[in-house]
This record gives C-alpha cells, structure tokens and sequence, in this order.
C-alpha cells in the first residue's frame, strides 16, 4: 500500500475527499470498496474520519475540488494519491465509467 504517511495535511484532506469520491462514484459500495476502505483507515491512514471532515468542510464543489487538485504539485505525493485510489476502484475488479473518469482527470491534470 502507499505510503499515505509522506503526504502533507492539505494532501492528506484531498486523499480522503478523492477516496469519498471514488466510493459515491458509481451510485453504490460493494462489500469488496467497504472492505478496502476499512483496511487502508485502519493500516495506512487513521485519520481518514478527521481529513474527510475537513475536505468536506473546505470543499463544497467540482470546482474547489479541482482547484484543491491543481494545488498538489509533488509528483511523489500525486502517485501516492493515485495509487490509493487505483486500488480502492479495483476493489471491484473492474473500473467503473464513473471511477474511470475521476482517475482520467487527476492523470490528466498532473501529466
């Protein structure tokens, strides 16, 4: 798993608003999102509960999402980012369109 540890605070906030996101992306959780995401709360990220309050507190839109995502410059705090949250979306064994699409747009925007 990613060392989620080496991120920064403000990277920290928009990993957990990423992984809501990429959780509420399709509609649904499955058990197998359910279970990955309690495994990386509890061996990789602890404080998922405290940043996500505070992501949900700092963003209240796409764009401030976005905007919150153009701030991430660290190429090596981007691949933690996007490792976390490839994995969440695998959980299923298939990525979704709806998932799919946020990953397009992160690789995008930190190509």
């Amino acid at each position: 798993m990613a060392d989620i540890e080496k991120l920064n605070d403000r990277e920290k906030i928009f990993l957990a608003g990423c992984i809501e996101s990429m959780m509420l992306a399709d509609g649904s959780s499955s058990e197998s999102e359910i279970s990955g995401l309690n495994k990386i709360v509890r061996e990789d990220f602890p404080e998922f509960d405290k940043k996500l309050a505070e992501f949900d507190e700092k963003v209240k839109d796409d764009e401030a999402f976005w905007e919150m995502a153009k701030g991430i410059t660290t190429t090596g705090s981007q691949d933690i980012i996007l490792e976390v949250v490839e994995g969440l979306a695998l959980r299923d064994g298939l990525v979704k369109s709806n998932e799919n699409e946020l990953l397009d747009r992160l690789k995008d925007l930190w190509a």
